[in-house]
């Protein structure tokens, strides 16, 4: 995998294309709502790992959501120790049913800490993107992710 990143990245870099690596385990589907599970990228000491062996023209693409539906409840302290390599965020939520399965939700639905998220976010000069899944209702989705991100003081 290493190896194949490094290709990718010298090609990226030639054509001055940023590749980043999303902070993003993997997702099964089940009868009411998804199971996420850990991957390559959300296991903080493996993701650093692979960053230090890879060029840093490859950055993260750091979505917090997707390292709390894993289990990380302070996605906040893996981002301090990567936001050197960080280019891009995605901001959205996931809120957890009785069953103990997840549904995509508008930001602020779940307990993660947006709050102190938000302030380690405060110096990360970059992207983002409010990455509301729920296409049923997407315009108003986003607007309740931006007024509630806008809410928060920091």
């Amino acid at each position: 995998m290493i190896f194949c990143l490094r290709n990718a990245a010298l090609y990226c870099k030639n054509l001055g294309v940023v590749l980043c690596i999303e902070t993003h385990g993997g997702v099964n589907g089940v009868d009411d709502g998804v199971v996420h599970y850990q991957s390559t990228s959300t296991l903080p000491e493996t993701l650093c790992k692979m960053l230090w062996q890879l060029p840093e023209n490859v950055k993260v693409t750091f979505d917090a959501a997707n390292l709390w539906a894993v289990g990380m409840k302070e996605p906040q302290a893996l981002y301090e120790k990567i936001k050197h390599r960080v280019a891009y965020l995605h901001l959205k939520d996931f809120v957890t049913l009785e069953s103990g399965h997840m549904l995509p939700a508008t930001c602020g639905e779940s307990d993660m800490d947006w709050k102190m998220l938000l302030s380690a976010f405060s110096d990360f000069n970059g992207a983002a993107l409010f990455e509301y899944e729920n296409t049923e209702d997407i315009k108003a989705g986003l607007e309740r992710c931006y007024s509630y991100i806008k809410s928060i003081e920091v």
